[in-house]
């Protein structure tokens, strides 16, 4: 019995003792690889990632819809057929895919110069928004969704500004009022002699 003990002792002895003798390796195999841990974020293999550039949409991948309401442009963006991975905006990175969520739509509403981000997810089965407001600098910034709902019912009411350019034209052509609008006075000759007849 005692030496069927002392051979038990050994053996666990000799399995748990995995280092060399060079005093210098703590807790490692002799003769191992080093290998990779897996990371946070890491794609299952073969996985393309589909970017959603906001300043350079790639028509191919995602469907724009832009529509105006109450003086504000909303542009909607989603994936036509492979999921997007990555919403980028002047070069910002803005959300990327964790595990198990899949982008439903990117929506832009701007006027003006004011402009927000609406980033709607839906993870395991839940939809998650992520608000976001580009700042002075032209920044992407993070924002709640209060924030958000009160920075889009400002720019509805924000009266809009007129472009340099629609300006500059209403200011240099002159108020020429359309032919059927024309005096009588300034009939053209053909159709005087056309009503004397």
């Amino acid at each position: 019995m005692r030496v069927l003990t002392v051979l038990w002792t050994v053996c666990l002895v000799g399995l748990c003792h995995c280092g060399g003798d060079n005093g210098g390796a703590k807790g490692g195999v002799k003769g191992g690889e080093k290998q990779n841990q897996p990371q946070e974020n890491a794609q299952p293999a073969g996985r393309v990632d589909i970017i959603l550039d906001l300043a350079n949409p790639d028509k191919d991948k995602v469907n724009i819809e832009t529509k105006e309401v109450s003086g504000v442009e909303h542009t909607t963006y989603t994936s036509k057929s492979v999921p997007v991975t990555l919403v980028v905006g002047d070069e910002t990175r803005l959300w990327a895919t964790p595990e198990g969520e899949k982008l439903l739509l990117a929506r832009v509403s701007k006027k003006n110069e004011s402009s927000l981000l609406l980033i709607s997810a839906k993870t395991h089965g839940r939809v998650g928004k992520k608000y976001f407001e580009k700042n002075g600098n032209g920044e992407w910034k993070k924002i709640t969704e209060e924030n958000y709902d009160k920075k889009l019912e400002d720019l509805k009411n924000e009266p809009t500004k007129k472009s340099a350019k629609a300006n500059d034209q209403s200011e240099d052509s002159p108020n020429i009022p359309p032919q059927s609008e024309a005096p009588p006075s300034e009939e053209p000759e053909s159709k005087k002699k056309n009503s004397k007849k």
